[in-house]
């Protein structure tokens, strides 16, 4: 018969007597020892139960480090100088003057023109109805102010007005 059927079935009667390695039984045990370690890991890292705190956390204060994390990406929009375009000078295509802004910017009135640095931001575009300043990626547009920073005349009961057309008095 077959030599190998043999001694198989003569190992399987024995039992585990009839492994011929006894690195087998080692490393049946390392096996079962591993397993183990692996299934209990979690009960050892755990640390002692920390103490409760003496008042609970302060809901407001969580949804406020909730709104001020970074949820899509770590770049915040950076912040544009406040500024009041008062007037605009801008010639049409291929004029050679770029043309210029007249603003109102930290309590002051000056000119950009376009190319100029604000801080961190450069006028990238100065149009008839505003300017543009650019930071990177960001753009913040500025439109012309139609308030001039005076206030309105007030109109008075007792001023006449031109006499109506046809009075010749």
């Amino acid at each position: 018969m077959n030599r190998y059927l043999d001694t198989l079935t003569q190992r399987l009667a024995l039992g585990a007597r009839a492994w011929p390695l006894p690195s087998a039984r080692m490393l049946l045990v390392l096996a079962c020892l591993g397993w183990a370690g692996w299934r209990l890991y979690p009960l050892w890292t755990t640390g002692a139960a920390a103490p409760a705190s003496a008042s609970p956390p302060d809901p407001a204060a969580a949804a406020a480090q909730v709104a001020e994390r970074h949820w899509f990406g770590t770049d915040r929009p950076p912040v544009a100088p406040a500024l009041t375009v008062l007037g605009v000078f801008a010639p049409g295509h291929g004029a050679r003057e770029p043309g210029f802004a007249i603003t109102r910017h930290d309590g002051g009135d000056g000119a950009l023109w376009s190319g100029q640095r604000l801080g961190d931001w450069q006028v990238v575009r100065i149009a008839p109805e505003g300017l543009t300043l650019a930071q990177g990626r960001a753009r913040q547009f500025y439109p012309l102010s139609r308030d001039n920073g005076h206030a309105p005349a007030a109109a008075t009961d007792d001023a006449e007005g031109p006499p109506p057309p046809g009075d010749d008095e």
